[in-house]
């Protein structure tokens, strides 16, 4: 549906090879899903992806019982939403109005690399990548730079405070327990 009532732009980041390889990707990993038995007998690469899939397996697993595991899906479905607010609310503070497509897919795209998928961690990556998913999406850069950067102050710096105020309290807990 999105596809069809946004199709991709000349003048876009969002063309058809990305198009066609988001699709493509899902159904390699739907295929490596439906051969984990295999995959974990195995050595070399393919038990290298057997565990990369991990996380994967522990989704399906997770959806195989709804009514048991929902809380779990309800509870990233609003971790996801309101970090997308955030990055809504950042982005309208400098005057950038995206559709709601175009900000998920922007949104999406900026965390396709993240710290969860790079190695060494990634720290900062996205960061850098946000802004450009963003002017891919028809945000100027400027405005996208400081959106981010409003964004990481408001969705991770400013929560840490009150964890590191916490820290004297857990630290004399630990000690008198």
């Amino acid at each position: 549906m999105l596809l069809w009532q946004h199709a991709p732009k000349p003048d876009s980041a969002f063309t058809w090879p990305w198009v066609v390889a988001v699709p493509a990707g899902f159904a390699v990993a739907l295929l490596a899903l439906l051969h984990r038995d295999r995959l974990d007998r195995e050595h070399g690469w393919r038990r290298h992806l057997s565990h990369l899939l991990g996380a994967l397996r522990m989704v399906v697993a997770l959806g195989a019982r709804p009514l048991r595991n929902g809380h779990a899906f309800l509870g990233m479905a609003a971790y996801w939403l309101g970090d997308m607010a955030c990055l809504w609310a950042c982005l309208r503070a400098f005057g950038v109005q995206l559709s709601v497509p175009a900000l998920i897919v922007t949104y999406a795209t900026g965390y396709a690399m993240t710290r969860r998928t790079l190695p060494l961690g990634g720290a900062g990556i996205v960061e850098a990548l946000l802004p450009f998913a963003l002017l891919w999406g028809g945000s100027p850069l400027a405005a996208a730079v400081l959106a981010v950067f409003a964004y990481r102050v408001f969705n991770l710096w400013l929560p840490l405070l009150p964890a590191l105020a916490s820290l004297a309290t857990l630290r004399r807990l630990e000690t008198a327990g």
